[in-house]
């Protein structure tokens, strides 16, 4: 019996709007790719690029890019995470959500003003309602005069959605 609608029936009872995945991990970090990418490697040793779920990062190139990548990193530099997800972007990468424990990280990323809250593709009122505090309170990228959201920087620039090794 496959459980993901009962799971997910389950968490709109408790009033979450994070989806559940249908499949999750346990996997250790490799390495942070960018502010909302990670590479992950299983028990089994097999590795898998993640992308956050719900978030959108600047650009390594872009102001504020390698803050924000640094930022993931000090999170996730050596952790354990579990990650849930439903679904692969167009690279083929995980879209998850990352915990390390109890932290939900897509959600501190936002909190902490390292990340926009990808609202295109994510409907979470929670990640809405975090990065208005985080603007609010100007913190991280909000304390720039006038941050450039990451997708306006890509459609500007013509980079590509994946980013480059760093």
């Amino acid at each position: 019996m496959k459980l993901g609608p009962f799971l997910f029936c389950f968490a709109t009872l408790l009033g979450s709007t994070f989806s559940i995945g249908d499949d999750s991990l346990e996997a250790k970090v490799k390495r942070v790719i960018d502010g909302d990418s990670i590479l992950v490697m299983d028990s089994k040793e097999v590795e898998y690029e993640v992308q956050l779920e719900g978030i959108d990062a600047p650009e390594l190139k872009q102001d504020f890019g390698k803050e924000s990548a640094n930022a993931l990193t000090k999170l996730l530099k050596g952790k354990s995470v579990k990650l849930t997800w439903g679904s692969k972007d167009t690279y083929d990468r995980l879209l998850a959500q990352v915990y390390v424990e109890d932290m939900h990280v897509n959600m501190e990323m936002i909190k902490s003003g390292m990340a926009w809250h990808f609202k295109r593709y994510n409907k979470s009122e929670e990640l809405a309602k975090a990065e208005m505090v985080s603007k609010e309170a100007k913190k991280g990228l909000w304390a720039q005069e006038s941050p450039v959201a990451p997708w306006d920087f890509r459609k500007e620039t013509k980079a590509p959605d994946k980013p480059e090794k760093r």
